[in-house]
Protein backbone atom coordinates (compact mmCIF):
# COMPACT_ATOMS: atom_id res chain seq x y z
CA UNK A 1 0.00 0.00 0.00
CA UNK A 2 3.00 2.39 1.13
CA UNK A 3 4.60 1.76 -2.61
CA UNK A 4 0.98 2.65 -4.41
CA UNK A 5 0.89 5.71 -2.50
CA UNK A 6 4.33 7.32 -3.18
CA UNK A 7 4.43 5.86 -7.08
CA UNK A 8 1.83 8.46 -6.45
CA UNK A 9 3.01 11.52 -5.19
CA UNK A 10 4.20 13.66 -8.25
CA UNK A 11 8.12 14.02 -8.20
CA UNK A 12 9.15 17.44 -7.31
CA UNK A 13 11.37 19.20 -10.04
CA UNK A 14 14.99 19.76 -9.24
CA UNK A 15 15.86 23.08 -7.57
CA UNK A 16 19.36 24.92 -7.77
CA UNK A 17 22.21 25.56 -4.99
CA UNK A 18 22.05 28.63 -3.33
CA UNK A 19 23.02 31.79 -5.19
CA UNK A 20 26.68 32.43 -3.62
CA UNK A 21 27.89 28.68 -4.88
CA UNK A 22 27.62 30.34 -8.94
CA UNK A 23 29.78 33.33 -7.75
CA UNK A 24 32.97 33.67 -9.69
CA UNK A 25 34.66 33.65 -12.98
CA UNK A 26 34.09 31.60 -15.92
CA UNK A 27 34.89 30.15 -18.91
CA UNK A 28 32.43 30.57 -21.56
CA UNK A 29 32.88 28.07 -24.42
CA UNK A 30 30.60 26.82 -27.43
CA UNK A 31 28.86 27.76 -30.46
CA UNK A 32 26.67 30.93 -31.42
CA UNK A 33 22.96 30.62 -31.71
CA UNK A 34 22.20 31.48 -35.53
CA UNK A 35 22.82 29.57 -38.91
CA UNK A 36 26.49 30.20 -38.91
CA UNK A 37 27.27 28.61 -35.27
CA UNK A 38 29.90 30.67 -35.03
CA UNK A 39 32.38 29.88 -32.21
CA UNK A 40 32.49 31.25 -28.75
CA UNK A 41 35.68 32.10 -26.50
CA UNK A 42 34.62 34.31 -23.77
CA UNK A 43 35.51 35.22 -19.83
CA UNK A 44 31.64 35.76 -18.09
CA UNK A 45 31.54 36.97 -14.44
CA UNK A 46 28.98 35.99 -12.32
CA UNK A 47 27.80 38.04 -8.89
CA UNK A 48 24.99 38.51 -7.09
CA UNK A 49 23.97 40.84 -3.88
CA UNK A 50 22.70 39.61 -0.62
CA UNK A 51 23.16 35.86 -1.97
CA UNK A 52 20.22 35.87 -3.45
CA UNK A 53 18.98 35.39 -6.88
CA UNK A 54 19.17 36.73 -10.19
CA UNK A 55 22.86 36.64 -10.75
CA UNK A 56 24.35 39.62 -12.35
CA UNK A 57 26.31 38.51 -15.16
CA UNK A 58 28.88 40.53 -17.53
CA UNK A 59 31.19 39.07 -20.17
CA UNK A 60 34.65 40.68 -21.08
CA UNK A 61 33.10 40.79 -24.72
CA UNK A 62 30.36 43.30 -23.19
CA UNK A 63 27.00 41.35 -22.79
CA UNK A 64 25.54 41.30 -19.94
CA UNK A 65 22.30 39.79 -18.48
CA UNK A 66 20.84 37.50 -15.51
CA UNK A 67 20.23 34.08 -14.14
CA UNK A 68 17.69 33.05 -11.82
CA UNK A 69 15.71 29.89 -10.68
CA UNK A 70 13.27 28.68 -13.36
CA UNK A 71 10.39 28.82 -11.47
CA UNK A 72 7.96 26.92 -13.74
CA UNK A 73 10.73 24.60 -14.73
CA UNK A 74 9.56 20.85 -15.67
CA UNK A 75 11.09 17.63 -14.56
CA UNK A 76 14.48 17.08 -16.30
CA UNK A 77 14.36 20.72 -17.74
CA UNK A 78 16.81 23.49 -16.71
CA UNK A 79 16.68 24.45 -13.42
CA UNK A 80 18.61 28.01 -14.18
CA UNK A 81 17.17 30.40 -16.84
CA UNK A 82 17.66 34.14 -17.67
CA UNK A 83 19.38 36.55 -20.67
CA UNK A 84 22.37 37.52 -22.03
CA UNK A 85 23.24 39.62 -24.73
CA UNK A 86 19.79 39.57 -26.34
CA UNK A 87 18.99 35.79 -25.83
CA UNK A 88 17.22 33.92 -23.49
CA UNK A 89 19.57 30.97 -21.90
CA UNK A 90 18.67 28.23 -19.82
CA UNK A 91 21.31 26.25 -17.88
CA UNK A 92 21.67 22.89 -16.34
CA UNK A 93 23.59 22.33 -13.28
CA UNK A 94 26.89 20.13 -12.55
CA UNK A 95 29.40 20.30 -10.43
CA UNK A 96 32.87 18.36 -11.06
CA UNK A 97 35.31 16.25 -8.08
CA UNK A 98 35.84 19.31 -6.23
CA UNK A 99 32.13 20.88 -5.98
CA UNK A 100 32.96 23.24 -8.35
CA UNK A 101 29.81 23.84 -10.56
CA UNK A 102 29.73 23.37 -14.46
CA UNK A 103 26.58 24.99 -16.35
CA UNK A 104 25.46 23.26 -19.67
CA UNK A 105 23.89 26.16 -21.72
CA UNK A 106 21.93 26.96 -24.46
CA UNK A 107 20.14 29.75 -26.31
CA UNK A 108 17.33 30.54 -27.70
CA UNK A 109 17.30 33.78 -29.92
CA UNK A 110 14.27 35.43 -31.43
CA UNK A 111 13.52 34.89 -34.96
CA UNK A 112 13.61 31.04 -34.18
CA UNK A 113 17.38 30.61 -35.40
CA UNK A 114 19.45 27.55 -34.34
CA UNK A 115 19.97 27.83 -30.62
CA UNK A 116 23.69 28.37 -29.22
CA UNK A 117 25.15 25.39 -27.20
CA UNK A 118 27.97 26.33 -24.41
CA UNK A 119 29.89 25.59 -21.69
CA UNK A 120 30.75 27.72 -18.25
CA UNK A 121 33.62 26.04 -16.94
CA UNK A 122 34.64 27.91 -13.66
CA UNK A 123 37.57 29.63 -14.05
CA UNK A 124 40.89 28.21 -11.72
CA UNK A 125 38.54 26.40 -10.21
CA UNK A 126 38.11 29.05 -7.57
CA UNK A 127 34.63 30.25 -7.72
CA UNK A 128 33.95 32.84 -5.21
CA UNK A 129 34.41 36.82 -4.67
CA UNK A 130 38.25 36.09 -4.71
CA UNK A 131 39.05 34.66 -7.51
CA UNK A 132 36.92 37.33 -10.07
CA UNK A 133 39.79 37.94 -12.73
CA UNK A 134 39.94 41.24 -15.31
CA UNK A 135 39.22 40.78 -18.79
CA UNK A 136 42.40 39.76 -20.91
Amino acid sequence: MLFLALAATPTLAQTAPPAGYFVGTYELIGRGPGPDFEPLSDMIKMQTSNDEFPLALSTCHGAAGDLFVALDVMEGGPPLTGHLGGSTIYCYVQNNGDNYPILSCYSDPAGGEMPGLFTLWPSNESPGPASLKECP
